[in-house]
């Protein structure tokens, strides 16, 4: 399974990565995409494969430790499916939850959605770069809405309080909750 990790890790890391994995822990850290195109982002299908393989060895909980600034939604929604997909019941402990990264915290197993005592979750509305002629904005546009929408019903599936419409006007901006409001919110269950 390490032979995947590329350049990413040292010989000195596989160690602890290995006894994370014994110990069926899993952690996201830096920005989320599906292929790291940077060192401090973080590759969603070596986390997806690890997942998928724990899985197959045992059915007792993964905990997913969650300390990440987002990433590309579309990618992070790969996990996100993994996630719901999987018997196996994987708990979610969450430190810093920003942006893509809340909604993975909010997808783990209900009453298993931890944070720490000073984590912080932010939501926000997905943003894009646009470019080309108009019909491209146009159709870039409707893609964001896409993800918008994708976004708010994720979030509401997985027992966010608010109603579709009020997520909506509470992620307008950056919304930015401690771990206590984000409890409050539906996001996570309790503080660790």
């Amino acid at each position: 399974m390490f032979e995947r990790l590329g350049g990413l890790y040292t010989d000195q890391m596989a160690m602890p990565i290995e006894q994370m994995l014994r110990q069926r822990v899993l952690c996201l850290y830096g920005g989320l995409v599906g292929a790291p195109d940077r060192l401090d982002s973080m590759s969603l299908e070596w986390v997806m494969e690890c997942l998928m393989l724990l899985a197959q060895e045992s059915t007792e909980p993964i905990k997913l430790l969650i300390d990440s600034p987002g990433g590309r939604v579309w990618d992070s929604f790969g996990l996100i499916d993994v996630i719901h997909c999987l018997r196996t019941p994987v708990w979610t402990i969450g430190r810093m939850c920003a942006s893509m990264a809340a909604v993975v915290l909010s997808a783990g197993e209900p009453g298993h959605r931890y944070l720490y005592k000073h984590s912080q979750v932010m939501l926000h509305l997905p943003s894009g770069h646009v470019g080309g002629d108009s019909r491209d904005v146009n159709i870039q546009a409707r893609e964001l809405q896409k993800a918008q929408d994708a976004i708010v019903n994720e979030l509401v599936d997985n027992g966010v309080r608010a109603g579709h419409e009020q997520v909506l006007k509470d992620i307008d901006r950056e919304f930015w909750m401690s771990a206590q409001e984000a409890i409050a919110y539906g996001i996570a269950d309790s503080v660790l």
